[in-house]
């Protein structure tokens, strides 16, 4: 049943191109566009629940510009609304990527926290603290950050962006893209700090 629900997510991530072509001002209008996120929407309801972090953060998104206040002089161009696609575009591809994978256990499990190994073999004559190593898989970095309350949408979208669906195609400069949001918290700089260090050997120098 899983993976039924995956294959349909994954091929809703292989239309992004198609969806993107929509992007001219008005696209937030358009059916094809509409019955994609419908999909989108349920598909992650049907994964995760309906009431699942994930799930809530997609039905709220809003893929067209309004202004907090409104004038006589307020003038909305197809450019604002291209804009405000765009990122809830990005933060709704994140989305469907973090939920790829996520299993029954890691959903009941929304505290957000990570496994943390405490090795004390590796306290050295200098120091008695032990060696704090986080450990986190690529799925659970997705969830983390898609979860985060301290990230903008737009923000949750770009770095999700960033972690590469194969390990080997790491780079420095998604290296560079995830540490800069890893400072908007400690949860974040610990999770993502792991992931890294933890993938470091295939990053080419």
């Amino acid at each position: 049943m899983t993976s039924d629900i995956d294959t349909r997510i994954e091929g809703l991530l292989r239309e992004e191109e198609d969806i993107r072509r929509l992007n001219d001002g008005h696209g937030h209008e358009e059916p094809t566009f509409l019955a994609w996120r419908k999909r989108s929407e349920a598909a992650l309801a049907e994964k995760l629940g309906a009431d699942s972090e994930l799930a809530k953060q997609l039905r709220s998104l809003t893929f067209f510009y309004s202004p907090l206040i409104w004038t006589d002089s307020t003038v909305v161009l197809a450019s604002d609304h291209q804009r405000s696609f765009d990122r809830s575009l990005n933060t709704s591809l994140g989305i469907l990527t973090a939920a790829l994978g996520s299993g029954e256990v890691e959903e009941a499990d929304n505290s957000g926290s990570l496994p943390v190994l405490i090795d004390q073999t590796d306290a050295t004559a200098d120091s008695d603290a032990p060696s704090v190593t986080v450990e986190v898989n690529t799925a659970q970095l997705r969830q983390l950050i898609a979860g985060s309350e301290e990230l903008t949408p737009s923000e949750r979208g770009d770095a999700i962006a960033a972690i590469p669906d194969d390990d080997e195609e790491l780079d420095l400069e998604r290296v560079d893209r995830l540490l800069s949001v890893a400072i908007k918290s400690k949860e974040l700089l610990a999770g993502i700090l792991g992931w890294v260090l933890a993938n470091a050997h295939r990053l080419d120098f």
